[in-house]
Parts: C-alpha cells; structure tokens; sequence
C-alpha cells in the first residue's frame, strides 16, 4: 500500500528535481564552453570537474528515487536502500571532490600513497560500487566489484592462466580510483568529448516530436504493405531509438503508441512486442548516437567518433530492412491487411525538416570535422530554431524542458555506466588477461575465419545476456576480439563491429531478454512466446554482421562506390530468401519439401556471400529463380482447379 507523502518528503523530492536541472544547465554551459575554448579543454581539472558533478547529480537522482520507493512501497528493505543510497552518495561525492581538488598531488605522488589518500582510494571504490547498485542494480555492481576482488587477490589463484602477480595496495589503487585517468574513470573522456551532446541532441529531437512524424512516415510505407500497421513502430521506434540509443529505453517511450496499433490491426501480442523490441534494438545500430557502446568502439580503436558512426549506416540500413521484409512476409503468411489509418499530411509537412535537416547537419559535420561535441551542438541549435516553423506542432517549453531534462538523466547513467566498466577494460589491460587468454586457448581454438565468427557470435549473445548494451559489448569484446583479430584475421573494427552486433542481439535472445521483458508487459504478451518470435525475425537479420566482415565496402561510409551495390544487394536477397524459410511462405503456404528447397536455397546464398564472387552467386540465383518460379507454377495451377471444381 502506498503511503501518504509528506511535506518533509514533498520538499526533498521537488529539491532534488531542481538540483539535478540546475546541475545539468550548468554542466551544459561548461562543457560547451570547454568544447568552443573559453575553459580549458582536455585536462585533469576538466574531467575531474566533470566527474565531481556528475556524481553529484547520481546522487541526487538515487536519493530521490529511493525516496519514491519508499513511499510507494514502504518497508524496511526499501528504508534500508535508501539510506545505503544517501550514504554511498556522501561518501563518493566528499571524496571525489578530495581527488578533484589533490588530482595533481596524486599524480606525483603515485603510486606510494599516504595513509588519508589510500582511505580515500578505498572510500571511492566502496562508494561507486554502491551507486552503481543503487542505480543500475545488484548485477551491474557484481560484475563492476568481480574485476576489482580479482585485481586485489589475483594472485592468490594457483592457475598459470588466471593467477596474477602480488600488486601493492597503491599500485591498484591508482589504476582503479585515485587517477583520474584510469579505472572508473577510464572511459570519462569517452562521455565528455563524445557521448553529452549527442545525447542532449538526442533528447532535444525526441522533445521536438520526431517520434511523431516519423509515426506518421511509417503509415505512408504501411498503406501499401500487407501487415503495415507495424512499419509505423518500424521507422518511428528505428529512427526514435537511433537518437535514444538503449532499446529498453526506446522501448518505453514507443511502445505504448506503436504496440496498440499493431494489436488492433491483427498482429497477435507476442508478434506485436517482438517487433517494437527489434524495431528499437535497431536505433542502437543507427547513427549517430549508436549507445554508448559506439563511443567504446572509438575509446578501443583510438579513432575519432566520427568513422565508427558514419561506417554504421548502410549495416544499420540493413538491418532496418531485414526486420521490414519479416513483417512483410508475415503480414502475407497470416493474411493481414494494410493499414488503413490517415496520414496526417499536414504534420509530415510541418515537421519533415525537423526530422531531416538536424540529422543531415550532424551526419555533415562528423564528416567534415570529425568532432562528436561539435556535431550535437549543431544539431541541437538547427533542431531548436526548426521548432519555431512548425506551427501548431511547436512543442511547448514545458514539452522540451521534459524532454531535456530526460536526456541529462540518460547522461548520468550512461556515465556511472561508464565507470561501471571502466574496471574491467582496466584490469583486463594492466594484467594481460586478454592477452594471456589469447596465448593459451589459442591451441584449443581452429584458425579458420568463419567457425570463429560462428564461436564469437555464440559468445557474444551468451556473454551479454541481461547486460546493458554497453557492458554486454565490452565484456564480449575483451574476451572474444583478440581471438578473432589474431586467430581469424579479422581487422580491429570489424572485430569491434561484428561483437558490437551479436552483443546487442542478447537483447532479445531468452532466456533473459530484457528488450521483450519490456515489450512483452506493455503488449500483456507471453514472455517465451515474443521471445521467440523476436527470434524467427532476428533469423532474418543474422546475415549482416558475417557480411560486413566478408564484404568490408559495406563498412565503407560515405567513402563507397558502385562495389558496394553488389553485397547490399546480395544481403536483401538473403534476408528475404531466410524470411520465406522463417515464416515458410511464398504466394501460398509451403508444403515440407518445399521448406527443404528454400532453406537449401538459403545455405546456398550463405555460401555465396560468404566466399569471393564467383560463380556460386550465379548458383544462388538460379536456385532462388527455380524455387519462385515453381511456387508460382503450383500456386496458379491450385488457383486454377479450385476455380473450375467451383465452376
């Protein structure tokens, strides 16, 4: 039973609203005016300041919600919590701001540290542990503390392959919590200089309405496609989540306009949750925000942002079309009809240069000037002053305000995400564990390149499974990428890219699924039900990550030329050939033999996109063209006697 909020309680939750917008608009200002040079840019005292604040806003963010829980679920477990939060807060927050204001001592001092640093070493360790728990759950905060233990009595474990040598207490504490540059805060660059503005741009689109007309766009591609009432969850939870970057997130805030839709046009609850899940799974693959787990790319690679977003366009696009084909030939199989809903013609007018030009302007200046914090800033100023056009759609500043201060909340848990992992990356590096792993499993793994894609991709979904989409892709990457760089002789990025890719997939793979989780409640749907339908449709999509790999020009944005055509459209043809065997259609529905020809037609396309060109694409598409043509034999020739017995 909830209980009745109190004034005291009333003040402390409003309190903490305002801190947390003041905080944001004021780290806001700061970061643009380091990143346009009137602060300085780059330095200790830059991220440390960062850091300090947004811890300070985690805490304010936990303290509150605990609060919230308490009083909608009050109890001693939830007091409990609540208090664990206030002091976890405390404790980080005063001995972060001792770190900011002794960064350079620390530095010199490193690593023989007196006896108040290494208190606050260990303070700050305790305490971010307990705010990722208390933000992202008991989990998370495991998997960020199994590194730490590991680091500190490693060398305890009586294994050549696991066992490390004694390091001394100021040795990890260094590389974990007194240096700004390293452990937690190992990927804080990566959120500065990269991730905030992105997000906000992010934030300040969805506050302008893009989820409507991209709504409403998606109603225009379903008028003329059997099952259409599901492409408006398609494109608007696509172009939604590219800009969002989390699914479950994306998932949040679509589904409950695009699930109801698909239901009251015949889509059963566990298809109509397994498509807004793979519709919003596929934002994260879409520039330009990609999650954050695109900006671990960059860390990883020492590349700018800009290439690993723009190099994600067409396997996104192909994506995004893989998951259209499936619903389309689903829509045929149980014989849906198209969506008949009118198009609001005049919100698409108004608002298509919102939805367009700020996307067009950052795609532009990550590829001119290769600067994430420059293209979000651009994107957010065009998207503000596009706005003031839209007439009556113009959202109000409360509507925006919402939207922004959303976005900075997304910020502060992508970064205590960050930090979260920021542990792992570490001590995977400073102990050679990826390399020793490398040196001694190397003997029990082939070399060939396609069985170890085939290993990584099993891995990667079993290794992300109930993880966010960023930890899922760096626990994956640490532990399978050396072995398809130096066993498989996969380039970096698209080692990166290809457990990027099955990483995210463990979204909507059971037995955890936490995308259909989701998705499933807001359908009232059966979770193993949508799990697997989101499983036949993702059948449809598992072609792209081999294919980038085996055809690296798809990986080639915006530097491509007419040698890209050919595996794109190599890709199309297999994804529709899979969708044929998935929902085991073509013009009728296919008797068991003709299943077997289809999936034989399938492993023949597999070979041919995964082999030079050469005369297998011709076997492919003589076996495709044999296998149309005899369903449309058999189809005509059954419509023909069922037309004369009827006669």
């Amino acid at each position: 039973m909830q209980a009745p909020t109190t004034a005291r309680e009333s003040i402390v939750i409003r309190g903490a609203d305002i801190a947390i917008a003041l905080s944001g608009i004021g780290l806001t200002l700061y970061l643009a005016l380091a990143t346009t040079g009137f602060v300085s840019y780059g330095t200790l005292d830059y991220y440390s300041n960062f850091a300090v604040v947004i811890v300070w806003m985690t805490a304010l963010i936990v303290v509150r919600d605990s609060l919230k829980a308490c009083i909608n679920e009050p109890g001693r477990r939830r007091t409990f919590i609540l208090w664990v939060a206030v002091a976890a807060s405390l404790c980080t927050v005063i001995s972060l701001i001792y770190l900011r204001w002794n960064a350079q001592a620390l530095q010199i001092t490193a690593p023989m540290f007196n006896a108040t640093q290494t208190a606050f070493g260990f303070a700050l360790i305790v305490g971010f542990v307990a705010l990722i728990w208390a933000m992202w759950g008991a989990l998370l905060a495991t998997i960020a503390l199994i590194p730490i233990l590991y680091f500190f009595f490693g060398h305890a474990i009586d294994l050549p392959l696991l066992g490390t040598p004694h390091y001394d207490t100021g040795f990890i504490l260094n590389y974990l919590s007194l240096n700004i540059q390293q452990g937690f805060y190992y990927f804080l660059p990566v959120t500065t200089d990269k991730l905030f503005f992105m997000v906000l741009f992010g934030a300040v689109m969805f506050g302008a309405g893009i989820l409507r007309v991209a709504h409403e766009c998606g109603k225009v591609v379903g008028s003329r496609v059997r099952g259409g009432a599901a492409f408006p969850a398609i494109l608007g939870s696509g172009v939604v989540g590219s800009v969002v970057g989390q699914a479950v997130a994306n998932i949040g805030l679509s589904g409950s306009l695009t699930i109801p839709l698909m239901k009251e046009n015949g889509f059963t609850s566990p298809m109509a949750a397994a498509i807004e899940t793979m519709a919003s799974t596929s934002g994260q693959f879409m520039p330009p925000l990609l999650g954050l787990a695109g900006f671990l790319i960059a860390g990883f690679l020492y590349i700018p942002y800009s290439q690993v977003a723009l190099r994600s366009f067409i396997p996104a696009v192909l994506f995004l079309c893989g998951i259209g084909i499936a619903v389309a030939r689903y829509g045929k199989a149980t014989g849906l009809s198209k969506l008949t809903e009118p198009v609001d013609g005049k919100l698409v007018a108004r608002m298509m240069p919102t939805l367009i030009l700020p996307f067009a302007l950052v795609f532009f200046v990550l590829w001119r000037y290769q600067v994430a914090s420059w293209a979000g800033m651009a994107g957010i100023a065009a998207a503000c002053l596009l706005t003031l056009a839209q007439g009556r759609y113009r959202p109000s500043l409360r509507h925006m305000g919402a939207a922004l201060k959303q976005g900075i909340e997304l910020i502060v848990a992508l970064t205590i995400l960050g930090m979260a992992v920021g542990p792992i990356a570490q001590v995977f590096i400073t102990t050679n564990l990826s390399g020793r792993l490398v040196t001694q499993v190397a003997v029990l793994l082939p070399h060939g390149k396609l069985l170890l894609l085939v290993i990584g991709m099993i891995m990667s979904l079993i290794l992300g499974m109930g993880l966010p989409t960023p930890l899922a892709y760096l626990v994956a990457a640490l532990v399978m990428v050396p072995f398809l760089q130096q066993l498989g002789g996969v380039a970096p990025l698209y080692a990166h890219f290809f457990v990027f890719y099955f990483a995210v997939f463990s979204t909507v793979t059971p037995p955890v699924a936490v995308g259909i989780l989701a998705a499933s409640r807001i359908a009232d749907a059966n979770f193993y039900r949508a799990a697997l339908e989101a499983m036949r449709m993702s059948a449809v999509t598992f072609i792209v990550p081999f294919a980038f790999v085996y055809h690296p020009q798809l990986l080639a944005f915006p530097h491509i030329g007419l040698s890209v055509l050919r595996p794109i459209a190599e890709v199309l043809l297999v994804q529709w050939v899979t969708a044929i065997v998935v929902y085991r259609h073509l013009g009728r529905r296919l008797p068991w033999w003709e299943e077997l020809l289809g999936l034989s037609c399938l492993g023949l396309g597999y070979w041919a996109l995964l082999t030079p060109p050469g005369v297998r694409l011709w076997i492919f598409l003589a076996a495709t063209a044999a296998m149309i043509l005899l369903s449309w034999t058999r189809t005509h020739t059954a419509s023909r006697a069922a037309a004369q017995r009827t006669f």
